[in-house]
């Protein structure tokens, strides 16, 4: 028995010192090339998942990432979240080497700290995580772990992506799915090739990836980045099993984990039966049962087990007056149905990127739940876990993007709607008096609406002064102007849309010599940065968000000037691809009285990268015309 315990201890100790010793990896290795717009090299990504049946799959990696300066230490640090309900970490191992290749510092299982992941505004939640801070040194650093999980259950399977940011490259990378006999696989792979051994293995390997640069106007990072996504064909969660072999599969799976949820028990409340029985129409009908949803209900998220998927009863939601964001869409879809009103759950991916729902690839990647309402003359789109959102309008958290509506019997793709930039409006009015000591007093109105007021109306909720204001500086374009007070004057309900009134100040705005006056016209401006020139551009150009915005700028002046560097009665505007702009300029040397009024327009589109030239010309001529320097040179 000792010395059986002598050689495993032996054994134990040399293949420590031996995983140890393959990460001395010294930062003067790695190529110039893939230090080239780089604060982080992957150095070795190796990846197995290896799946026995539809019950449970394990997981291990053992990564080594070269951190080159701060901008990526982000990178030093490892946290594991997983489902205490069918999650386990099996083993983990983490070393740090300094510049050199030199071992600074060895970390376990045990070094971790581990913390509940259930956000303060989760009821109750079985979600922990485990963080290992190898952030020690001063880059450049290397750190190398390696690891081992398990998890019961194949609905959700993980993606594989060894690098999910601009200003990382790889030197190798390898990802190897090793399936049973009977257990197949739907696959989708992006920048790089698919390497099946057989229909039940897979191998995929990427070597000398160079960092991409972070720059303006460009699709988001998965468009970008080298990654592989799998979903079970046949899978299984917490004892419910299914198929994808169609998004109707998808569906049909999510109607058995909501069967027999969505009825109500008789309801006893007056203001919500006087709303189903009452003779208006059915669009004004799902209007007032939504405001009585948000004036009744609020947002806890129940995460405990299936709960991550499985709604809550209709009837628990009513009485409770809380859930996530699919009770609480499930409690709405059965107070309609009360009311004689048919409406669907629609499962969504909702904020960062947008990501498309392939044909060919039914999958579980959503994370959100929203309520549609098919009428027959008009769609009504619900966001319900909101107490604010108004009633039809979805914004940037959902809108513009795929998603999967859930009927009786299935489901299908769907588009939520658009916000562009006939919607995403910016309306804003400014009378400015120059002081005695050359700053300008700036009394303003400012009118946003769709997108343009999301983050404004998302913190005026909040309530707190500070984000409010930063919020408004935000929203306005207002910097180098100190805010003197302001006011919010409107917050339509029903509408996407938040006004607000401004008593500004500003040293910059006008300049006075002894025959001259300069005015910058740039308060509001409608663009706020310009891209690079760059002319081996190779990524599309990616508008996001289309909007249009009209300012009218008045300035009260000093009489006996007159324009030296623009006529009394001015017009410029322009036309193409992009957008337009266009400015008018009107001037009364009697009164004083100088106003700017102009209007610019960037469409919402992607372009092709050869575009790119043409569109910061665009945005390089619109912003000289609408926001010119003004010179008046003072009579007499």
């Amino acid at each position: 028995m000792r010395d059986k315990h002598f050689l495993y201890v032996l054994f134990f100790v040399l293949t420590m010192q031996t995983a140890a010793g393959s990460a001395e990896y010294t930062i003067g290795e790695i190529a110039d090339s893939l230090k080239r717009n780089a604060g982080a090299v992957v150095r070795l990504d190796d990846v197995t998942l290896t799946i026995s049946d539809t019950h449970k799959y394990t997981y291990s990696e053992e990564k080594v990432v070269s951190v080159l300066n701060t901008s990526q230490e982000d990178l030093a640090g490892v946290t594991l979240y997983y489902d205490e309900k069918r999650e386990s970490i099996k083993s983990f191992q983490a070393w740090i080497y300094d510049a050199d290749g030199k071992s600074v510092k060895h970390l376990n299982k045990t070094d971790a700290a581990e913390y509940s992941a259930t956000p303060g505004y989760v009821l109750i939640g079985s979600e922990r995580v485990k963080y290992w801070d190898l952030k020690r040194l001063k880059p450049p650093y290397t750190i190398h772990y390696i690891y081992e999980t398990e998890t019961n259950g194949t609905f959700q399977l993980p993606e594989w992506m060894p690098v999910a940011t601009p200003g990382v490259s790889i030197e190798h990378a390898r990802f190897h799915v090793d399936c049973s006999n009977r257990f197949l696989m739907n696959v989708t792979v992006a920048g790089l090739p698919k390497d099946t051994i057989n229909k039940h293995n897979f191998l995929w390997e990427i070597t000398g990836f160079c960092a991409l640069k972070k720059i303006e106007y460009a699709p988001g990072s998965r468009a970008l980045l080298p990654h592989v996504s799998l979903m079970a064909k046949e899978f299984e969660l917490y004892g419910y099993t299914g198929r994808s072999d169609s998004w109707n599969d998808i569906g049909v799976f999510m109607n058995t984990l909501m069967k027999g949820r969505e009825v109500l028990n008789t309801i006893d409340e007056t203001k919500l039966n006087d709303i189903i029985n009452s003779n208006t129409d059915q669009k004004e009908k799902v209007r007032l049962i939504y405001k009585y949803l948000q004036n009744s209900f609020r947002y806890v998220c129940i995460s405990l087990g299936i709960g991550g998927w499985q709604p809550q009863d209709a009837s628990f939601t009513m009485q409770k007056k809380y859930g996530d964001c699919k009770a609480l869409s499930l409690v709405m879809k059965a107070m309609l149905k009360k009311a004689g009103i048919e409406s669907c759950l629609t499962l969504i991916k909702a904020g960062g990127e947008h990501i498309n729902l392939s044909p060919d690839f039914p999958n579980s990647n959503f994370n959100h739940a929203i309520l549609c309402v098919p009428l027959p003359n008009d769609t009504i789109w619900l966001e319900c876990t909101s107490q604010n959102s108004p009633f039809n309008y979805l914004g940037n958290f959902t809108g513009n993007r795929q998603a999967l509506m859930i009927f009786d019997g299935g489901a299908r793709v769907v588009r939520t709607p658009v916000y562009a930039e006939n919607n995403n409006l910016s309306h804003s009015k400014a009378l400015i008096k120059p002081n005695e000591d050359n700053s300008v007093s700036i009394s303003a109105s400012v009118t946003k609406e769709s997108e343009l007021q999301d983050n404004l109306r998302a913190v005026i909720d909040l309530k707190d002064a500070k984000n409010i204001e930063a919020a408004i500086y935000d929203a306005a374009h207002i910097k180098n102007t100190t805010i003197n007070s302001y006011s919010i004057t409107r917050v339509e309900p029903d509408r996407p849309e938040v006004s607000f009134s401004l008593d500004l100040r500003n040293e910059s705005t006008v300049k006075k010599t002894e025959s001259r006056m300069f005015i910058k016209t740039d308060l509001f401006m409608p663009i706020t940065s310009i891209p690079e020139k760059n002319d081996h551009r190779t990524q599309t150009v990616h508008v996001a968000t289309g909007y249009t915005q009209s300012d009218t700028l008045i300035y009260t002046l000093p009489a006996g000037y007159a324009p030296e560097s623009f006529k009394a009665d001015d017009v410029k505007e322009f036309t193409d691809q992009f957008g337009y702009a266009n400015c008018s300029i009107t001037y009364s040397a009697a009164t004083g009285e100088l106003r700017l009024v102009r209007n610019f327009c960037l469409k919402q589109a992607t372009y092709p990268a050869a575009d790119y030239s043409a569109f910061r010309e665009f945005l390089l001529k619109a912003s000289k015309q609408c926001c010119p320097e003004l010179v008046l040179k003072k009579q007499g």
